[in-house]
Parts: structure tokens; sequence; C-alpha cells
């Protein structure tokens, strides 16, 4: 082993060895200056609101956010709750009056704008009398019984709205469309509420926006208390174990507990919501908190008097700080996304390291001296570091060639899943396969033409109208072209309804669309006695929209959609007239990508900064790069998996990058400082990997055990947004592990030319 006093010349580090001598020397002061803050951390956290509500990923800061706030200014609200009845015949009575009477209910539902159903919606038609008939064909028992049940069926099915929004295409499922105010989100728990009783005996499928959102809500709340606890428990049963029953174990769990205690009451007293994207932190933060210590207490375990423990604890003091601001920048990466939300992750998350990190540092050696504890026989310890460490180390160094052409293999296989790699958020697929929200889901979109709703409006330039009978005709082209997409259900525009009432009053299918503009205003004048035709078009004529239902839930699909959509009205639409998609799903979907490209970026920033810092420590290029390639490797490999299997970049998976890269230098950076600091001393470079990795390898193995042991914890919940941040990330651990212990010491034998200058 390499004498204490050849590394304690080391210049590097003074502030964490301050924090580790303040505890040590000062204990009292240590422990009832951290209980006073504990306390005072109380009122924050008291003070602390959860709003994980799906809206906190939204972009609010882009313009296409404005743009979407204008959209619901000029046609109203675009969320919708679709509710799917199912009938042996529904143009009998009981389907006729099961929609009149639902309709009149949910109309008084408070926060609801319109409900859309064949009870009011306008079916444009001629009437027992030859007169032109805009009523529903629901709309009262005299329309209703005015037309027989086989006319009405022909009437339906060729309507331009009805088929696939109001009907399934099967002609036994009719659907009811609430449409609830814009921005509704305050009232969503009272609107569903309200709805569930009215439904109450009906066989009614319900799905629509509103409920994914709130159910993500609940949801997330729901695993936000099961899972930081189980976390808890969880590392705390494998400290037990790893330190045979020992009150050391408690050490690691009290001090990571205060630090994230710090975190939440600094979101309290700054009056930042938890939110579905911060709800995270906790778990991580104990998991990191308990990485920290164990390097500390495997100092304590090799330790046979406190003086040598305190030598060895100012030693590992600047390896532990190093990892920790590596970890810190990791989540300060995750601010390149410009949702504020997101930016919380960096902000909190790269507080809260390094108030755990404070924590720990002066904490655990206050808590030492004040209780005493006799360091315990571990056997898996000397296991470790007497015979694995030397054995795994030592084949790796006299085979690097042929591990690294394994690696080169292994790695290159796995990155290739890249390609595979999907960047796509669907709330639906975060919910379990046999739930109720998904089933619903499902059995109206296999029964309707979709259910996410999107809008592409257009906007006529100043001066001009899109009542024009040339913007009309590119609208029905427009149509037709969107409904022609894969992933698009059905598109109506006003020119649906303009088409079609001209052809019942010019008694033919083969009308066409108006001719002049005066023509078709006197149609709209008609139509307007519609709420329905809000949606379509502005009372001004400035935009018009065309509303479409996409049976496909995923951002990928729907972006796609989007930018098909504007790029057909760039070559065919009418000049100077722009097409923009918006709509409540649309700005998830755009958030999305906003966070993936975000994290892409957040990841060459601490790519590029940890190897700055690392090069800076050791002034070591060979050292740095080492250090850089043992974890950027796995972690390639850990998106190369997700494409492989088929996981998702989401809103959960695409911070994992980042954390899991600040989290898995922590252990290279230790077994890196040891070995630097032996090359520094005149040993030569094969014994320096020996000794150093005997040293390290205990706690490497347990802080990647307590990690993953976090991070698997959260893998149990049935969400899979929490679920799969929770394997990924411990696979990745995994990864990371396994190129500590048999890629990197492969490099490291290629480093055979000491670091100028020494230690640097």
């Amino acid at each position: 082993m390499v004498d204490r006093e050849i590394r304690s010349s080391d210049k590097r580090g003074r502030i964490p060895r301050f924090l580790v001598e303040a505890g040590f020397e000062h204990p009292w002061l240590t422990v009832w200056a951290w209980l006073f803050v504990g306390t005072v951390s109380v009122i924050g956290v008291g003070q602390l609101a959860v709003e994980t509500s799906t809206d906190s990923v939204l972009d609010r800061s882009d313009p296409a956010w404005m743009f979407y706030q204008r959209s619901l200014d000029r046609f109203g609200g675009d969320e919708i709750i679709t509710i799917l009845l199912s009938f042996d015949d529904p143009y009998d009575q009981n389907g006729f009056f099961a929609i009149q009477e639902l309709t009149k209910k949910l109309e008084f539902v408070p926060g609801v704008r319109r409900v859309d159903s064949l009870s009011t919606v306008p079916l444009i038609r001629e009437d027992s009398a030859g007169d032109l008939a805009l009523d529903g064909v629901f709309a009262s028992t005299e329309s209703w019984s005015s037309v027989d049940s086989s006319r009405m069926r022909a009437l339906i099915k060729s309507d331009s709205i009805a088929p696939g929004i109001l009907i399934s295409t099967d002609g036994r499922h009719l659907a009811i469309n609430v449409v609830l105010e814009k921005n509704p989100g305050n009232v969503y728990d009272q609107v569903l509420r309200s709805i569930d009783q009215i439904l109450e005996g009906q066989a009614a499928a319900i799905s629509g926006v509103p409920i994914f959102r709130t159910e993500t809500d609940r949801w997330t709340r729901r695993e936000l208390l099961k899972f930081v606890p189980l976390t808890v428990l969880a590392i705390g049963l494998l400290m037990l174990a790893l330190f045979r029953g020992s009150a050391l174990a408690l050490l690691p769990v009290v001090s990571s507990g205060l630090g994230s205690v710090l975190v939440l009451a600094a979101m309290g007293f700054t009056s930042t919501p938890l939110t579905i994207s911060t709800v995270i932190l906790p778990s991580i933060l104990i998991a990191l908190g308990c990485a920290y210590s164990m390097h500390m207490l495997t100092a304590y375990q090799f330790s046979s008097t406190t003086e040598e423990w305190h030598a060895k604890l100012l030693l590992v003091s600047t390896p532990i700080a190093l990892s920790g601001l590596t970890t810190a920048l990791g989540f300060l990466a995750i601010g390149f996304v410009g949702i504020e939300s997101i930016r919380n992750i960096a902000t909190f998350g790269a507080f809260g390291v390094l108030a755990v990190l404070t924590v720990t540092l002066t904490g655990i050696p206050a808590a030492f001296r004040l209780v005493p504890m006799r360091p315990i026989d571990n056997r898996v310890r000397r296991k470790i570091s007497g015979s694995i460490a030397p054995r795994l180390v030592g084949l790796c160094i006299r085979r690097r060639r042929q591990v690294l052409l394994a690696w080169v293999v292994f790695a290159g296989a796995t990155i290739s899943g890249i390609i595979f790699l999907r960047n796509e958020t669907d709330v639906i697929l975060w919910f379990p396969k046999d739930h109720e929200i998904r089933a619903d889901y499902d059995y109206i979109r296999e029964n309707l033409s979709g259910i996410s709703p999107m809008n592409i409006v257009i906007s006529a330039p100043l001066g001009q109208r899109v009542s024009s009978p040339e913007v009309v005709d590119a609208l029905a082209k427009f149509v037709s072209y969107l409904e022609s997409l894969p992933s698009v259900g059905r598109a109506v525009s006003v020119s649906n309804l303009l088409s079609q009432i001209r052809s019942v009053i010019g008694g033919g299918s083969d009308a066409g669309l108006p001719e002049s503009e005066r023509e078709i205003e006197q149609l709209l004048l008609l139509l307007e006695s519609s709420d329905y035709m809000s949606d379509l078009i502005t009372a001004d004529r400035s935009a018009a929209n065309v509303v479409l239902r996409v049976n496909r839930n995923g951002s990928g699909a729907l972006l796609g959609v989007a930018a098909d959509a504007e790029a057909w009205w760039q070559r065919n639409g009418v000049s100077g007239y722009e097409a923009k998609a918006t709509g409540i799903m649309y700005e998830f979907a755009r958030s999305q990508n906003e966070i993936t490209t975000g994290q892409t970026q957040g990841l060459f920033f601490v790519f590029i900064s940890v190897g700055f810092i690392v090069f800076l420590t050791f002034r070591w290029a060979g050292l740095a790069l080492a250090t850089l390639a043992a974890n950027v490797i796995p972690i390639a490999m850990g998106f190369g998996a997700m494409g492989f299997l088929g996981i998702p970049i989401d809103a959960g998976t695409v911070v994992v990058g980042c954390i899991a890269f600040g989290i898995g230098v922590d252990d290279t950076i230790h077994t890196a400082t040891e070995f630097s600091s032996r090359i520094a001393a005149g040993i030569p470079n094969r014994d320096a990997i020996l000794s150093a990795y005997e040293n390290v390898l205990p706690a490497v193995f347990f802080t990647t055990a307590v990690t993953m042991t976090g991070f698997t914890v959260l893998g149990f919940s049935d969400f899979a947004l929490i679920r799969n941040l929770g394997l990924v990330t411990s696979a990745v651990m995994a990864l990371c592990l396994l190129a500590d212990v048999l890629l990197f010491p492969s490099l490291l034998s290629l480093t055979e030319v000491a670091p100028g200058g020494g230690e640097g």
C-alpha cells in the first residue's frame, strides 16, 4: 500500500479536507449545526407544493406556445373527453334517448364549452317538408321521428363530420365529445367527477387528454409516496447486509436523507413545486449520498486506529468531492432544456448533490467522533480486495489486447442499437396494459377515427380572408391529403360543411364547392347558427382551422403529421397564407422534442466539462481520456440497448444520460486518483493499477450496488415513466461497473509514461 504521507502531500482538495476536518475536530458543533439546518428545513418542506400535472413539461417559453394560446382565443378550447356508448341498434329509441339525455346533462357541467353528439352537431339535410335542416339528427323527438331508420343511416354515413367522430364505422357505437373551456386544468377533477356521476350505470368507455393528464398526476403522486420510503428501506437493508448489522449502515441513510430534505426545503422556500419531473430527486439523492458515504465507511473498515482512519478520510475526501462535482455537472447539463420544470431538475439536482456531499463530508466524521464504533471484519470486502481485485485486474492487464478487442466488439454491437432508438413520448403507454385508462383508449381508438386532437391553423395575410374560393378549394384538397396520412383518422375543415350544404341545396353530391366569396359568405351565414362552426373559422375570416383526429398518441407521430401538413401547404396551399400546427397534444409532442434536443446538447456539455475537470485535476491527458472512455462507452451502450429493446427516449428516460454519467464517473475518479498518486510516487504502471484496485474495488462494488438498488426499486413501479427511468439507469450503472473493472484497467495499462510534473 502506498504510504499515506506520499498522498497527503497533494495540495488539491483543500475545501473537502476542510469540511472533513470541521466535522472531525468539532463534532458537537457540526451535529448541532445540522440539527438547526434540518429544523429550519422542516418549515420549507411544509411550504412545498406538489403539482405533478403533465402541464409542467410544456414549453411555455417558445413562440409556438403563444400561437397556441392565440388559437384558443380564436377557436376555443381544444381538450376533448370522448365518451363511447355501444348499442345493438343505436338508431332505435334506446340509442336516441341515451344520446339526447346525456348530451343535455353534460352541457350543464361547469368547465364544459360544448358537447358534440348526434343531438347537437348539425346534420345538413332536407327535412320532410323539403326545407334545409341544420340541427342534430337526434336533436328532438320530432326531427328523429320524421326520418325513417334506413334514411337516417344513409344521412349519417354520408355526413361530413359524423362518421368516425360521432359514430363508429360499424354503426354500433355512438360517441359524445365533451369539449372543455380553454386552459381547463383547474377544473379537471370537477368535470371528470361530474361526468362519472352522469354516466353511472351506463356501459361506456371514456378517454381523452384531460383523463391522461389527471391520471398521470394521480399516479405520480402515488409513486412518490410509495417509492421514496421504499428506496430508503431497500438501501438501508443493503447497507445493514454489507456491514453485518452494524450501526454504520444508518449513517449514509441519515446523511443522504438530510440532504434530500434540504432540497425539498429549498424548493418550498422558493415556491418551486414538486412536479412530474422533479419527483425523482429524493430517490436519486438518497442513492448518491449512500454511494459517497460508502467510500468513507470502507476507508474506516481498512483502518485499525482513529488516527489512521482520519488520515485516510482526508485522502478520500478529494475524489468524493470531485465525484460530487461531476454529478452536479451532470444535473446542470439537464438545464439546456428551455422548459422550467426540466431546468428545476438541473438547478435543484445540482444543489441537492452539493448538499448531500457537504452533509456527508462533515456529518459522518462528526458521528464517528461522538459514537466510536469498532470496524467490522467484512468478509466480502476482504474477498474483493484480496482475491477478486488482483485476479481480475491482473487478467485485464495481461490480456489487455483481447479485453480491448472484446470491448470494441461488444460495445460496437450494442451501440449500433442507437439507430433503432425512438424519440417518442406516449403517455398512454405509461399505464399498465390491463389498466382501465389504457383499455378505454384502445377501445375508442379502434371504433372511432382516432382520439388525439390536433389543429392546423391557416392564417390569412393582412387584409385578406380565408373565405375566398381559392382558399376554400385549397382547404378541401388539404383535408383529402391529411386523411390519406396513416396517422390521421379524420380531418374536418369549413370546406367539408360548405361542400355538403351546397350539395343539399343544389340537389346533388357533385355540386362541388361555392364558386364565389359572396356565395361562401351566404352559406357560412346559414351555418353560423351552430356552435361547431366557431371551431373551424373566425368571425372576421382571418383564420381557418383544420381539426384533426390523429389515431396515434405518440409524440413522434404527432410531430410527423404536423411536419407533413405544414410542408404540403407550403407546396400546394395559397401563396401568402400560412399553415401552422398547434393544439395541446402538439404542444406536448413539441416539448418532448425540446427535451431530447436539450439533453443531447447537455450530454456533450457534461462530457467536455468532466473531461476538462479530470485533466485539470490530474494534469494527464491520457488518464483524462481513459476516464471519459470508461464512462461514455457504457452510457452509449445503454442507449443502444434501449433501441434494441424498443424503449423510447421519453420524458422519463431522456435524463438518463446526464444523470448516469454524473453518477458513473464517481467510481472511475476514485480509481484514477489512487492510480495517479501511485504513479506520482514512482510505482510502476502495472503495480500502481493493481494496488489502486485492491484499495478501491470493494468501495466500487458497494457504491454501485447501492446506486443500482436505489434505481432498481423504481423499476418495480407500475407506472412506465418511473419504471423505465429506474431500470434503464440501473442497467447503465451495471455497464459502468463492468467498464470500471474490465475496460478501465486495460486502458490504464496503456498509459506507460507518467504525467509530467508529478502529481500536477
